[in-house]
């Protein structure tokens, strides 16, 4: 089912305070790619073990360790993801939206192989179909595999080929289906 509200959705993370989540207490903000970056860089600039202290927002004394508690608009990529390669993550799904959010739902922690996220889910992204169907009626079309038609003159062979079984048979092994989306699965 697609989400209408991810494409409206500031991707966030929810960094928490685990020396206040082990005394009971919930300590912690949402925050964005730009946020989260900038925690980052900070704590890296300050030389802080763990990216810890202004990482997780805490006043407390010693509480410098810290958890992604939740995602909102984001995969879930654990506790502890590499901050860097989840920031490049939130970047993307902010400049592609939901394709992008599904090409990477697809597997997420096999993705990290890509140099550049954006530009291999660019080479993956096929296009928003109805169903992996209407997908495989225009790669026929498209490919040349039944003679061509215009508005007089339908193609009368596209009422007998069972585009679904052909999606099923051969193409499925080649291209993902997710929510709408295709992908190539080369990529």
């Amino acid at each position: 089912m697609k989400n209408k509200n991810r494409e409206e959705e500031t991707p966030q993370v929810y960094v928490a305070c685990l020396g206040c989540y082990n005394e009971g207490r919930l300590h912690g903000s949402w925050v964005d790619a730009d946020q989260l970056e900038e925690r980052w860089d900070y704590a890296e600039e300050h030389d802080r073990q763990d990216r810890a202290g202004n990482f997780n927002k805490c006043p407390r004394p010693f509480h410098d360790e810290w958890a992604i508690h939740d995602y909102n608009g984001v995969p879930n990529l654990g506790e502890h993801p590499d901050i860097p390669y989840l920031i490049k993550v939130m970047r993307c799904i902010e400049e592609h939206g939901e394709p992008f959010y599904e090409w990477f739902n697809l597997d997420p922690h096999n993705m990290s192989h890509h140099d550049d996220l954006s530009e291999a889910f660019q080479d993956a992204y096929c296009g928003e179909w109805h169903s992996p169907k209407d997908f495989a009626e225009q790669m026929a079309e498209d490919w040349g595999l039944l003679p061509s038609a215009d508005a007089k003159n339908p193609n009368p062979l596209f009422r007998f080929v069972d585009f679904e079984w052909w999606w099923t048979s051969a193409l499925r092994f080649d291209y993902d289906f997710s929510n709408g989306h295709v992908f190539r699965g080369d990529v």
